[in-house]
């Protein structure tokens, strides 16, 4: 679990060193906050961007889980 996790928040340079994803951090807060512009007044915060940013965020960690767990619950043994 911890590995899917990480892997929702950092990103391999090409040395295989481990940084922070920056490249997903801004394209979901960034797009979030562009959403913005068709959002009611009412919806259009810096807050609700955030929380929308949050999620987009949070479902990439859901699909890492996904990806590594389902087979193990899809697979079935013969045996």
């Amino acid at each position: 679990m911890k590995h899917a996790a990480v892997s929702a928040m950092v990103s391999r340079t090409a040395s295989g060193r481990q940084i922070p994803a920056f490249s997903r951090f801004v394209g979901d807060y960034g797009s979030a906050s562009i959403s913005n512009a068709w959002y009611p007044d009412s919806r259009a915060t810096a807050g609700d961007a955030a929380i929308r940013g949050t999620t987009m965020l949070a479902a990439s960690l859901g699909f890492n889980l996904l990806r590594e767990f389902l087979p193990h619950f899809l697979r079935h043994d013969t045996k």
